[in-house]
This record gives structure tokens, sequence and C-alpha cells, in this order.
């Protein structure tokens, strides 16, 4: 800096130098205004239909889950097929199981399937289906198949000599280590 000069002096002019160079603006022609002012108006009026297209899609979303909420939840109840058969006391567990799964989930559930008598389907005739069904003298006769059945009506043929004799040697191999380690 110079010793000769005053800053004091200079800083008013250098301020108001300042002052003069930005606080100039340019002049912009109208056509340009107008044609930039329109970008600005189109992209801020694209932007704005996009965030309703979003909200609209969320809404419709939302409505089409609460109709098939309520759908499912409001759907008629049927009754559960009743577990009695063509022979009315010959139950297994699966009927047992079946009427068990029915009355936890809280179906309707066919009266005919009241095998206690009672009135009411509950788990005490659960309990009487599962009983009846491991009950060791059954109401319907359960007979075992044939052999014929089966298949094994013939009869079963001895051990031939020749495989006796392979038998023997494996029994030597086996037994000749336990020899050893006595």
């Amino acid at each position: 800096m110079r010793q000769d000069v005053d800053p004091s002096s200079d800083l008013p002019e250098f301020a108001a130098a300042m002052r003069r160079a930005y606080s100039h603006r340019p002049a912009i022609p109208s056509e340009i205004d107008a044609r930039l002012s329109a970008m600005a108006a189109e992209r801020f009026a694209a932007w704005r239909r996009s965030r309703m297209a979003v909200r609209w899609a969320g809404a419709v979303a939302a409505g089409l889950a609460a109709v098939i909420a309520l759908a499912i939840a409001l759907r008629p109840q049927r009754p559960a097929a009743p577990i009695a058969r063509a022979t009315p006391k010959n139950y297994d567990m699966v009927d047992a199981l079946l009427l068990a799964k029915h009355l936890a989930a809280h179906d309707a559930v066919d009266r005919a399937s009241d095998v206690n008598g009672d009135g009411v389907v509950d788990q005490r005739d659960v309990d009487a289906i599962a009983a009846a069904a491991v009950r060791l003298r059954q109401t319907v006769a359960h007979r075992l198949p044939t052999l014929n059945a089966l298949g094994l009506d013939k009869p079963i043929r001895p051990a031939s000599a020749e495989s006796s004799d392979s038998a023997k040697a494996v029994a030597q191999v086996v037994a000749a280590p336990r020899e050893g380690m006595r």
C-alpha cells in the first residue's frame, strides 16, 4: 500500500463504484422473458400433474384394498360338510381333525356333526369322534387283507445249497477278526 494515499478518502468512491457495477440489470427482451416464463409455468404444471397422479393412484389402491378386505370379511360362510359318513359310526382321526379345525376357525358347522347328541357341535364332539376312531371294537368289521390279496400266496422256498455255502463263507470272514482279538 502506498504511504502518501489516505485509505479513508478512497473508500466512499470505491463503494459507489461497486454499487454501480453490481446494481446494473441487463435489459431482457420481452419475448425472451415471456418464453422463459411459459417454459417455467409448463414445467411446474407437469410437476403438479405428476404429483396429483401419484396421489390419485394411492387413493385408488387404498380403496381397492378396502373393498377386497370387506369382500373377504363379509363373504357368506358356508357350513362345513357334516363328517357323518354312510355308516354313521365309522369315524377315523381325520374326521376328528377336520372337525377340530372347523371349530378352531369358527366356521359354521353342520348340525349333523353333533355325534354325542347334546345339540351343540363343540370340542366334546371332537373328543367323541377321536375316541370312536381308536376304539378297538369297531362297529363295522375291518378285515385284514388275505395273503392272496397281498400277492404272498406262494410258499417261501428253502435256500439253495449254493447260497448256504456263501453264507457260511461270510460267517467265517466275520468270525476271523474276532478270534484274533481274543
